[in-house]
């Protein structure tokens, strides 16, 4: 979770509460303190609340919560007087843009603010490829900007330096342009410029020196640029209203067509049952309503409409609503009851069933492995000669070594012989595990499939060695299969099949001798049998 340091005098300053009493306040509204002292504070916050990241969120958030305040927070925002034009751009094309007047930015609220800008960038901007802020002291330049794109040899003063540079050395040289200079590697890069064509920042690596923030700052420019429209104007929605809870002036900016920021609440219907179902509560419209306003939203009672604050870009669905309102209403409030019903937990009959299986291939001079059910798309087709489809990727891979969920066990085990090609022969292991197919009818169009795959290492590999360990556990499990001839690419041709169910031509798993190229790819000398079964249809057949 975000990490977040607080200077509770600056806090204290903007709310007056009992010292006794604040480390019990911010654990009843999500903000876990991990160090507390006098003057400051170590605390996390949960990722889903990143309006939270600062001081002046946390401060919004305990006002309303003790009632201070309640309701629906109103932010003015003035008419555009600066406008930003935007040519076309093939990489970063969103961007919002805000002007923040008549501050009083002490170091308390630049570093608090600073906090809020890193911490966004890291959660809401995914480490800036969707969202990256730029905060700019107006001062020192002149309206109108324009963002464009321009050559990398172009110059200009970054933040933290005192000479020129090119773009190209700064995504050389800098340190945040070693950080993130893959995410501007192309010929043309996005800047942004004034009036005059100074160079203001250099979107999503730095700003120029020229508008740096200190402390006397009194009017800002701030810009989001990305790839993602959402995540660009809710990063600027929580930057300008943290500074005009600091007694910012919030001013449009117009570029195009579109003005920004929009603060509008956004609306939800919102039944009240709905909520008292899941919460086990039983209080009238106005109480629960209260709940609702303690939270910062506002309600229609009679139009069932939710307000929601435009900071609040977390709430997807009505459960998180219901959420809050449990914040609101206090966990430590809410009655512990048993169950009417008493509900006895068992393992479930194909976790039962896998645990057999895996009892067998043991019997069967196997030893068992665990994998990941995350994979690289490389590994997982490239490298066993698969053509590369019908899989679920993630959007965001930490590591490209974890990019997509596998959606067949033979890869990561043939993995686990490369890893031990340096050990003794013959190697025998198998693995009971999930991969995730497509399944059109479910709920996420994804399911998880329980399979079983078996890889036999040595010398004499061949395929009657592994049609044998077919026969053998489907005899033990008493179902009637088959086999017939099947080319597969990652088994070699003439000597592969697939295993059919009984007298139809249901096919329940594949088996062959490992395709020679696929050996290579993964630097093996050694002969490679293997299989592959599903225990989702053996099981359903199992149960009959």
């Amino acid at each position: 979770m975000p990490t977040i340091e607080l200077d509770l005098i600056d806090l204290k300053r903007m709310l007056e509460v009992p010292d006794e009493e604040l480390e019990e306040l911010l654990f009843l509204n999500k903000v876990e303190v991990e160090e507390i002292g006098m003057t400051d504070a170590k605390v996390e916050i949960t990722p889903d609340r990143p309006d939270m990241f600062s001081v002046e969120g946390i401060v919004r958030q305990l006002k309303s919560w003790l009632l201070k305040t309640k309701g629906l927070p109103e932010y003015y925002v003035a008419k555009p007087s600066i406008e930003l034009k935007k040519s076309h751009l093939t990489v970063r094309p969103c961007i919002a843009c805000a002007y923040v007047s008549n501050l009083d930015f002490t170091d308390e609220a630049i570093k608090s603010f600073m906090q809020l800008e890193e911490q966004i960038d890291k959660t809401i901007g995914k480490n800036r490829e969707k969202s990256s802020i730029g905060v700019h002291d107006i001062s020192q330049v002149k309206p109108p900007f324009t963002y464009k794109e321009v050559s990398t040899n172009t110059k200009f003063v970054p933040l933290g330096y005192t000479k020129e540079m090119t773009i190209k050395e700064i995504l050389k040289d800098h340190p945040k342009g070693k950080e993130y200079g893959h995410l501007a590697s192309g010929e043309k890069v996005p800047i942004i410029v004034d009036k005059e064509g100074t160079i203001i920042s250099f979107p999503p690596i730095t700003n120029a020196k020229i508008t740096q923030v200190k402390p006397g700052t009194r009017e800002l420019f701030i810009d989001i640029t990305g790839t993602d429209e959402n995540s660009v104007n809710n990063s600027l929605n929580i930057l300008v209203t943290a500074l005009a809870d600091r007694g910012g002036r919030i001013e449009a900016v117009r570029i195009g067509k579109n003005i920004t920021p929009n603060l509008q609440p956004k609306v939800m219907k919102f039944d009240l049952d709905y909520a008292r179902q899941v919460l086990g509560l039983n209080e009238d419209n106005n109480k629960m309503k209260l709940l609702l306003e303690r939270m910062n939203y506002g309600f229609d009672i009679e139009n069932k409409k939710l307000f929601i604050p435009a900071y609040r870009s977390d709430i997807l669905h009505p459960i998180d609503v219901v959420e809050d309102m449990a914040i609101a209403y206090g966990y430590n409030n809410f009655v512990t009851e048993f169950p009417m019903l008493p509900f006895i937990g068992s393992r479930h009959p194909l976790e039962e069933f896998s645990d057999n299986v895996k009892l067998l291939i043991v019997g069967l001079g196997f030893q068992e492995v665990l994998n990941f059910t995350l994979i690289s798309k490389d590994r997982q087709f490239k490298k066993m000669n698969q053509t590369a489809r019908g899989f679920v990727e993630i959007k965001n891979p930490v590591s490209s070594e974890y990019d997509i969920c596998r959606t067949s066990l033979l890869p990561s085990l043939i993995g686990n012989l490369s890893a031990n090609k340096h050990r003794r022969y013959p190697q025998k292991i198998f693995e009971v595990g999930d991969a995730v197919v497509l399944d059109s009818q479910s709920e996420t169009k994804t399911r998880n499939s329980k399979k079983l795959c078996v890889v036999d290492a040595h010398s004499n590999a061949n395929l009657a060695e592994i049609i044998s360990i077919i026969n053998s556990i489907t005899s033990n499990l008493g179902i009637k299969t088959r086999v017939k001839n099947h080319d597969n690419p990652s088994f070699i041709k003439g000597r592969s099949g697939v295993v059919l169910l009984g007298n139809s031509n249901k096919e329940i798993g594949h088996f062959g001798e490992i395709n020679p190229k696929v050996l290579e790819n993964h630097d093996l000398n050694t002969p490679v049998a293997a299989l592959e079964l599903d225990l989702d249809l053996i099981f359903k057949k199992f149960k009959k």
